[in-house]
């Protein structure tokens, strides 16, 4: 219980996540049984999660890169004054996503390799490729605006040196610049940064709407049941990117997020406070942690940052993840899932409980609110590495978030754009070298052939929509 709640204030923090969690977490447990010690990390990584989904809804700042897509409708819906709708649907998606992620894990045990081979550097490269084609999707308005903001994005995400070639790029002769332009500091500074500069400029509460959070409890738990099958997409597509190597919860969050805009009527609501944009994007997240550990347990792979951390935690107590890990022990892999399935449902439960004390926090005066805000932030992004320079990254982007706030550009396409940027770029690469400059690696599986054409109906399917409608008008 101690890890649960630990996992979700933690989460709530801005910048911190499952990663940093983990990591504080696992020095602590090196005295305890591997089965206890297993049991807090898996509880309090869970518990995290749903930590981060409120800070994105509540103050437009994500707990972590994962939670990411939460805010784009988490928080409209908090300024609309449904916090606590918002909050509820979020939970009630996250322990449900949960639930079908380690349901999957189960089921995939028995055909693990066979699905993880699946998935190599040309697929990943594609997978990335098709993040990347919503970006025109996405951009509404003015479309010259929305393609500066993510060749921004991916101008930034270019920075420092590749992890494949080892050429240094944009450095400046800065050693902190050398790792790049972290996503979570750049994140920080461009949502939660800039909203507090705006909120203390215009005076205003986070809240503009008076919704009573008790009727907004029941609605968000209605939701989710009137979006089931948006829910079982979403959780499907979280699942999928959790199962790939290194890919991350960032863009299995926006992917499943931006196919929900793709495959629901009314798409033009999306982002504007529209509970549907948390539905996909809450389900999607925790259903990665299921499936994630199927590469982290079975093949010693992590599938993201944290389960990275977590096969280190297994490594500092003696044991090998691999094949042999769910036959020799069975018992931990046994207590990982039963953690995770607890604390996401301990964590759901609690937030919905809490929602409409949670939403308390947007009445505040932006005086008293914004300076705690922004010593949080600061604080989470010098967590991170324990780097000051991390600071001064918030703060710049924070800024570049303020003047784009205000010059009207949507700061959307350029975070979509340094998630998936470096995975495009680093495992076309690796694709590269393994196939000795082949190009021809990119369309010899079947895996890269099924994104190549989601790529195509992503980019002609709105076309096809208007089409249709305007044939349907006629």
């Amino acid at each position: 219980m101690a890890a649960v709640i630990l996992g979700m204030f933690m989460g709530m923090l801005p910048g911190m996540g499952g990663t940093i969690t983990l990591a504080l977490l696992i020095p602590l447990t090196y005295t305890f049984e591997p089965v206890v010690a297993f049991m807090v990390l898996a509880a309090a990584l869970g518990g995290t999660n749903f930590g981060g989904s409120v800070s994105a809804i509540l103050i437009n700042t994500p707990g972590s890169a994962p939670n990411a897509a939460t805010l784009l409708d988490g928080y409209p819906m908090t300024r609309n004054g449904e916090g606590g709708r918002a909050i509820t649907a979020s939970a009630v998606s996250s322990a449900a996503g949960a639930i079908f992620g380690l349901l999957i894990f189960v089921l995939s045990l028995p055909i693990l390799r066979e699905i993880i081979v699946l998935f190599g550097p040309p697929e990943i490269f594609w997978l990335g490729m098709w993040g990347l084609t919503v970006i025109a999707i996405i951009i509404k308005g003015d479309m010259t605006s929305g393609l500066i903001s993510a060749s921004l994005g991916l101008i930034f995400a270019i920075h420092g040196l590749n992890a494949i070639t080892a050429n240094e790029r944009w450095t400046y002769g800065a050693v902190e610049m050398l790792d790049g332009i972290q996503l979570i500091p750049a994140l920080i500074g461009l949502f939660a940064v800039a909203e507090m500069i705006k909120l203390v400029s215009e005076g205003e509460n986070a809240s503009r709407g008076n919704a009573d959070a008790t009727s907004g409890k029941l609605q968000g738990f209605k939701d989710v049941f009137a979006n089931k099958f948006l829910f079982i997409r979403s959780s499907i597509v979280g699942g999928i990117i959790g199962i790939i190597p290194g890919v991350g919860g960032a863009a299995a969050n926006y992917v499943a997020y931006f196919q929900a805009m793709q495959t629901e009527p009314d798409s033009e609501k999306f982002g504007t406070g529209d509970v549907r944009g948390v539905i996909a994007s809450e389900a999607s997240n925790d259903a990665k942690d299921g499936t994630g550990l199927l590469p982290t347990l079975g093949l010693g792979i992590p599938g993201s940052a944290s389960m990275a951390v977590l096969l280190g935690a297994f490594i500092l107590h003696g044991i090998t993840p691999g094949p042999m890990l769910i036959e020799e022990n069975f018992d931990i892999v046994t207590i990982i899932v039963a953690a995770l399935l607890i604390s996401n449902v301990l964590t759901s439960t609690i937030g919905i409980l809490l929602s409409d004390k949670l939403a308390v926090v947007t009445r505040l005066d932006p005086r008293i609110l914004a300076p705690v805000i922004l010593i949080v932030s600061f604080f989470g992004t010098y967590a991170m590495n324990n780097v000051v320079f991390q600071i001064w990254v918030t703060l710049l982007f924070g800024l570049l978030g303020y003047v784009m706030i205000k010059l009207d550009i949507s700061r959307v396409p350029m975070i979509l754009a340094m998630v998936l940027g470096p995975i495009v770029e680093d495992n076309f690469f690796r694709a590269l070298q393994i196939s000795g400059s082949e190009y021809g690696i990119f369309f010899d599986s079947y895996t890269s052939l099924i994104f190549i054409a989601l790529i195509g109906i992503s980019l002609f399917l709105p076309y096809i929509r208007v089409f249709v409608r305007n044939r349907v008008i006629a």
